[in-house]
């Protein structure tokens, strides 16, 4: 089935209105993003010592790969039936729909990359026999990420699952996956370019203690949430087509769902970092958004589409307002 939800006229209305939300984010001085913590070994990049405008078009950059990788990956694996253009185009926009992440560099959407070419990798070796190489990669992508962030480490978690579920993880890969893990901070303690004084354990927190005055973050809390909701509802009515469907493109799918549960528990158990998690959650989420109108005959697709795409901007603009 070929969605009409989003057409290339939509996809590009739908670029232009997140680069002007990102740049809106950048010169109205908007909220800053939450300090949250440093990478294991090395600053993470909210820390680095850029110039504003450089670190506005780093991120801004970053997003519109993460996008055009995002409808590669899914054009490659046919995670969602049919033309979902509307896929970049909403994660283009739930992603800008948050100050704290459009504006200015943070880990958030150098995770996201990470996440979204370990998941790519991943379903390049389904039920494969040997899948060594791929996942001493994974691996290292995710303990060379964890130097400046945390998160990365975390979710390892969700991916060794994703792994399980793809029939790609065995006794080699473990062995593999430990290697991988380990290597990238052989190399750097090895050659001396981080002292082990500089390793440090991350401090956890949660909704209830430690983070930043109400007025702030509600905003965001409100935008996430909303997000949360629907995309759980979603996933539930989705899960009726892709379990009737193709097992490869349902187990594809569920290891994004399974990705994107995990990004959500840890925003809130670890609610200091929750901006590291975000972008990662709304990729997640714009695949139900996407399988929704790949998958059910929705009439007046477009309609709904457009609903969907105002409420994010409507979102911002409060964020904006209130900031």
């Amino acid at each position: 089935m070929t969605t009409q939800a989003m057409g290339k006229g939509g996809v590009t209305l739908a670029t232009v209105l997140a680069v002007a939300m990102s740049a809106i984010a950048f010169f109205i001085d908007s909220p800053q993003p939450l300090a949250g913590d440093p990478g294991i070994c090395l600053p993470s990049p909210n820390m680095w010592p850029l110039l504003p405008v450089a670190s506005w078009i780093i991120n801004l950059v970053l997003m519109l790969a993460c996008a055009v990788t995002l409808s590669l990956v899914n054009k490659a694996y046919s995670i969602v039936p049919g033309s979902s253009s509307i896929l970049p185009g909403i994660f283009l926009l739930m992603s800008a729909s948050i100050p704290w992440v459009s504006g200015i560099l943070s880990s958030s959407t150098i995770l996201a990359i990470a996440i979204l070419a370990c998941l790519g990798i991943l379903f390049s070796c389904y039920n494969t026999r040997n899948a060594t190489q791929e996942v001493f990669v994974i691996a290292t992508i995710l303990a060379i990420g964890s130097m400046i962030q945390y998160a990365f480490l975390l979710m390892l978690v969700p991916v060794v699952i994703a792994a399980l579920m793809l029939k790609c993880m065995k006794f080699k890969e473990f062995m593999a996956l430990i290697l991988g893990l380990v290597a990238p901070y052989w190399i750097v303690i090895g050659f001396g370019l981080v002292r082990i004084d500089q390793f440090q354990m991350p401090v956890f927190t949660n909704l209830f203690e430690g983070y930043a005055p109400a007025g702030l973050l509600f905003t965001g809390l409100i935008n996430v949430a909303f997000t949360a909701i629907l995309s759980l509802f979603m996933g539930l009515y989705n899960g009726i087509k892709l379990y009737a469907g193709n097992t490869r493109r349902r187990l594809f799918n569920m290891a994004i769902n399974v990705t994107g549960i995990f990004t959500l528990i840890y925003m809130v158990f670890d609610f200091n970092n929750l901006t590291a998690y975000l972008v990662t959650f709304y990729m997640a989420a714009a695949f139900q958004y996407a399988d929704l109108f790949a998958l059910w005959n929705i009439r007046r697709p477009w309609l709904w589409s457009l609903l969907l795409c105002a409420a994010y901007v409507a979102l911002f603009t409060v964020a904006v307002c209130v900031a």
